[in-house]
């Protein structure tokens, strides 16, 4: 957990004692686990999910692990480009090591976990000699373009420490779900503008490819219902609202709200947006940064 965000996890309530700081890597968690055809990684919260057959793959590829323990579990972040979070690592991809536990229960230390990257050939996770929780907050409010620290305390618990540049872009994700870009189309094109100008400028494309397939739907749904609308005037004229009434009960139950709003001449984008099912709404493949889930490790 995060500093700060439990009661045990509260600055006054941790042990004294020295402290092993390492990188926080903004991926996902994989763990090694032995299956019917050999090693293989899985994450948090999927055994075949993208991110666990994705490291798997880079496993069998890369990487023999004749001789390590069967009592030993290794534990990866998983980076590579397509499963980038907010932290832009670029090409690389990667198994950094972060860490190794054994069926008993012990926990290696940063200096076994660099000795075992360097017998399996796995990158290892940077460590940070000499650094107090205060240097580390003091950090966290002006170092960019990391997402933060880990930190192993005396008793042997793991809290994080995420710079404020970190906190603030994964604040802005959350709202930048396609039922909140859906809204603040329907909200109006000023809204609209506010909304993408405070947009960080490295999810902008992925916001604008969203509204892009939302309007294209709502293009789609306009077209079909002025269609229709056109059929029933030519039908029942425009003068007869009655008869107007009666076709459109009778022919388009389901579409009478917005059928009758047309009739009046009014501006139905706002209803078809807010009736919008996403769930038919053919959006483009959303990046890591709009997942909910896979394994990401927060």
């Amino acid at each position: 957990f995060n500093l700060n965000e439990l009661p045990e996890t509260r600055r006054e309530a941790l042990p004294a004692g020295p402290l092993e700081v390492t990188a926080k890597i903004d991926g996902s968690l994989g763990i090694l686990y032995r299956g019917p055809d050999g090693y293989a990684i899985a994450t948090r919260g999927s055994f075949s999910g993208q991110q666990a057959q994705w490291a798997t793959r880079h496993l069998r590829q890369s990487y023999d692990l004749t001789g390590l323990p069967r009592e030993v579990t290794l534990l990866f972040e998983i980076v590579y480009p397509a499963n980038r979070l907010v932290v832009d690592y670029g090409p690389t991809e990667a198994l950094v090591l972060i860490g190794a536990r054994r069926l008993d229960g012990f926990d290696f230390a940063h200096a076994d976990l660099v000795k075992i990257g360097a017998q399996f050939g796995f990158p290892v996770v940077q460590a940070f000699a000499g650094l107090a929780l205060d240097d580390l907050l003091n950090q966290a409010a002006t170092v960019r373009g990391i997402e933060g620290w880990v930190v192993r305390l005396a008793d042997g618990r793991r809290i994080k420490v995420k710079t404020g540049e970190y906190v603030e872009l994964r604040r802005a994700l959350n709202h930048l779900r396609p039922e909140v870009i859906r809204d603040m189309l329907r909200a109006g094109p000023q809204s609209w503008a506010t909304f993408r100008g405070a947009v960080p400028a490295v999810y902008v494309a992925e916001v604008d490819a969203i509204a892009a397939s939302i309007d294209a739907e709502v293009a789609s749904e306009l077209t079909r219902l002025n269609a229709i609308m056109a059929e029933l005037l030519a039908e029942v004229g425009r003068e007869d609202r009655r008869a107007f009434a009666v076709a459109v009960m009778h022919h388009f139950k389901h579409e009478a709200p917005l059928l009758f709003a047309l009739y009046d001449g009014k501006d139905i984008r706002p209803q078809v947006l807010k009736g919008l099912d996403l769930a038919m709404v053919p959006l483009p493949e959303p990046g890591a940064d709009f997942r909910s889930g896979g394994g990401p490790s927060e």
